[in-house]
């Protein structure tokens, strides 16, 4: 929809390390876009369960992001 809409967006594929023990390496088994909007790259995830992002966050290293429902520390 986001594409259609005229978003321009890439189709990634992510690990889910949520539940997962620190010693394993989980496959890259879940999809997130990456949306780019006025010379920027966001992350947009619509999520799995009740961890589900509720606004997209900037594809940018060491900043810390607000959302509607929480703030995301900087990765």
């Amino acid at each position: 929809m986001l594409a259609k809409l005229g978003f321009r967006v890439t189709r990634l594929a992510a690990r889910v390390l949520w539940n997962n023990p620190t010693t394993t390496m989980p496959a890259r088994s879940h999809m997130l876009l990456r949306v780019d909007v006025s010379g920027r790259s966001y992350i947009a995830d619509v999520g799995f369960g009740g961890l589900t992002l509720t606004g997209p966050l900037r594809l940018e290293p060491e900043v810390e992001q607000t959302t509607p429902h929480e703030t995301f520390p900087d990765w």
